[in-house]
């Protein structure tokens, strides 16, 4: 077996074990449900929805996004489909429906012959990235900030407090799941949704940078104040200071990539 996904895939630490629901061998929903296999932390969209069967596919996804995070699966690696399987405990069907899903988002590349590959970190698709979302989010935040009110406001000094906690913790990939809640809770108030979900695509595929940052102490603790100072230009509907703050927000994660790319 080549010393790559399939080799870190059986020494990780599985994220959470938990209850899925497993799939037959031709890749349909089966019945039974297992008790020892992988549940994902953060990554599926269902940690504060109804109790409700998780497919195979969407335990992949987890799995996969979580290893993508936290650094076993590291960027251009390759992904062996049947060690995923035997991991999550499913056939390999719903691994390569997963995989297909986080090609199109960007997160892993296909080469034909060849089989998925983490993707590699670029700074030109960073920069890129970062632009657009600079562009988008500004008229959701200022559409925001004329809306919020006290229960949003709340809302997200509670998710600061979360984000506050995992940081400490050294936690990233709670501390990354809280910190999107936080940031999507502002956008989400500015009643765009069509936009909204264009930002949601722009993170998706940056997630990974954000993975990176985080893995440093200082960086996270920058991240706790600048949420301090955002919240506060919140408070005062100061949109201006919030657009300012947001800029520079974005702009610490690629000034830290671009540093470690020198180093190099």
């Amino acid at each position: 077996m080549p010393d790559t996904v399939a080799n870190r895939a059986r020494n990780a630490k599985e994220p959470r074990v938990g209850r899925v629901r497993r799939d037959s061998d031709d890749g349909s929903a089966g019945g039974r449900q297992t008790g020892s296999k992988v549940q994902p932390l953060a990554a599926v969209g269902v940690k504060h929805a109804p109790m409700r069967a998780i497919s195979a596919e969407e335990i992949v996804l987890g799995t996969v996004r979580t290893m993508l995070l936290n650094g076993d699966i590291a960027p251009g690696d390759r992904i062996d489909q049947r060690a995923m399987a035997e991991l999550v405990g499913c056939s390999v069907v719903p691994v390569r429906e997963a995989l297909q899903t986080l090609s199109a988002e960007g997160q892993i590349i296909h080469r034909p012959q060849r089989g998925y590959f983490a993707a590699e970190l670029d700074i030109a698709e960073l920069n890129e990235t970062y632009r657009i979302r600079e562009i988008i989010e500004e008229e959701a935040v200022r559409a925001a900030v004329a809306r919020i009110g006290q229960a949003e406001l709340d809302n997200m000094r509670s998710l600061d407090l979360e984000i506050r906690s995992f940081s400490a913790a050294g936690d990233l990939i709670r501390m990354l799941d809280a910190n999107r809640r936080l940031h999507f809770a502002l956008y989400d108030a500015s009643a765009m949704p069509r936009l909204v979900n264009l930002i949601r695509i722009m993170w998706d595929l940056t997630e990974r940078y954000r993975a990176n940052y985080y893995h440093e102490t200082a960086n996270r603790e920058r991240v706790n104040s600048e949420h301090s100072q955002i919240l506060k230009a919140l408070e005062d509907k100061d949109v201006e200071r919030v657009l300012i703050l947001l800029r520079e927000h974005r702009d610490h994660t690629i000034a830290d990539f671009e540093g470690h790319l020198s180093e190099k």
